[in-house]
């Protein structure tokens, strides 16, 4: 039993056998009472005063927090209170917090050392490094770049980014890597050759094929189908009446593979439309198209782009002849090569154009390769930018081009990118050569520090001046 325990027995003890005299006459301490006397009986912590009243003597008695124990009726005694944490005992028996009314700032906290002095400590919060008395986070306001990303800190001062699964690092963000434009021919089994059902085009297809797909962007709640042509020779003979196999595959599977979607029959003049239903219909995203003639396995490829009706799709444009070629007159130079012997004109081309245009695909931009070029170049448009790895996009010509280049290039132009304006898509950048191309862009609203134009025409009408893409790509955003 403790002390404090054994005094309150005493104390209740020696309340109950108390004697209290009327007339003032004493008790003794042998508990003997003489004439009159009467016994007073006082509760816990109560005594007997001289008056013979039962006081408490701790009633006015200050023991600040701590606690008062009473002795006798005119005796007290104060024991000091146990501070709980962060206060100290001070003189007068109460417990204080030095810290209290104590600002230390956002990175430091106050400790008391006792009950008037007090530090203010270096508290660096989570995901915080303290340094010389400082606390650093080097992954404050640092942009690790696309998809989920995480900002790893090392130490004070360095750090690193990690990428969700399917992006790669590039200079130290995460960036969708590169993707050239293929047609998945590798893991394509084609059939057998069925021979041509008319005997002309038996005779026709002993040329090159000019076939052609035509790739189209659709929002996700537009009506989705499939265009292409089919001809053969310099003189463009219509592959008429015959079977063409369609096959589709989908980049949107987990695993994707080829499919075959449906067959088809050429009209005469050797097109096919195809509408396609709507439980056949693409999901969001990038979809090959394989058009396969069955006759004698020649084919045409082209892609579907489909995006979020909500979420506009961001384009950056380009341009191709003058713009990702060196001159425009690599038009007619390829369409001369191709009536000669069907092969792609290795056409030069803008030292670092492939890399400004990967630049913007890695930074999860779409890219659209726009040209006037006839509609019938679309496969060696694709084959040369295939050859000079440009990063994947779609591509889109000019069904009204002429080989003299005697056309409407920017009513084109105008026309086909209001048309994707109206889809839903905006325009982020855009490149070309040619004060047709400035038009066309302005048209569509384009502010001229988003219009990029190379060559002869580089700084006209406000726009930025490309001298070259490999000097261009060092003043982009890193």
């Amino acid at each position: 039993m403790n002390k404090k325990k054994k005094y309150i027995l005493m104390q209740s003890l020696i309340s109950i056998v108390l004697f209290s005299c009327s007339n003032s006459i004493e008790s003794n301490l042998n508990n003997e009472c003489k004439e009159n006397c009467e016994v007073v009986l006082c509760n816990d912590g109560f005594f007997t005063n001289s008056q013979n009243i039962c006081i408490n003597p701790c009633e006015n008695i200050n023991c600040g927090d701590g606690e008062c124990i009473p002795l006798s009726a005119y005796k007290t005694k104060c024991n000091p209170p146990e501070c709980k944490s962060g206060k100290y005992l001070n003189g007068e028996n109460r417990c204080l917090n030095p810290c209290e009314n104590i600002n230390c700032g956002d990175e430091a906290i106050c400790e008391g050392k006792s009950a008037y002095s007090f530090e203010c400590v270096l508290n660096c919060s989570e995901n915080y490094i303290q340094e010389n008395d400082i606390c650093l986070n080097p992954c404050v306001n640092v942009d690790c770049g696309l998809g989920n990303s995480t900002c790893i800190i090392d130490s004070a001062t360095q750090k690193h980014c990690e990428c969700e699964i399917g992006y790669v690092l590039v200079n130290g963000k995460c960036r969708i890597p590169f993707k050239p434009i293929q047609f998945e021919t590798e893991s394509f089994i084609y059939p057998e050759a069925e021979g041509f059902i008319n005997p002309e085009n038996t005779d026709n297809a002993t040329h090159t094929a000019h076939h052609n797909g035509y790739d189209i962007f659709f929002n996700e709640n537009e009506e989705q189908y499939i265009d292409a042509n089919f001809e053969y020779g310099g003189f463009r003979v219509d592959l008429s009446n015959e079977a063409i196999a369609i096959y589709v595959y989908s980049y949107t599977d987990e695993n994707p593979q080829w499919k075959h979607l449906i067959d088809l029959s050429t009209d005469i003049d050797g097109l096919i439309h195809y509408d396609i239903p709507n439980d056949k219909k693409f999901s969001i995203g990038n979809h090959l198209i394989k058009l396969v003639v069955k006759g004698d396995l020649t084919e045409a490829n082209m892609f579907i782009k489909v995006f979020k009706a909500t979420e506009p799709l961001k384009l950056v444009v380009f341009d191709m002849d003058g713009t990702l070629t060196t001159a425009d007159s690599e038009i007619t130079w390829d369409y001369l090569n191709e009536l000669w012997d069907g092969n792609v004109n290795d056409s030069e081309m803008y030292p670092g154009a492939p890399e400004v245009a990967t630049y913007y695909y890695q930074r999860g931009y779409n890219i659209l390769y726009l040209t006037a070029r006839p509609y019938w170049l679309s496969e060696k448009s694709y084959q040369w930018l295939v050859l000079k790895k440009f990063p994947f996009g779609l591509l889109h010509t000019y069904e009204g081009a002429t080989p003299d280049g005697n056309f409407d290039a920017a009513g084109f132009k105008k026309a086909y990118l209001q048309s994707l304006i109206d889809k839903g898509i905006e325009f982020s950048y855009t490149y070309g050569n040619a004060l047709t191309d400035i038009e066309a862009y302005k048209y569509i609203g384009k502010p001229c520090d988003e219009i990029f134009i190379i060559g002869e025409h580089a700084g006209k009408e406000c726009v930025n001046s490309v001298a070259n893409y490999l000097y261009h790509l060092t003043t982009l955003p890193k």
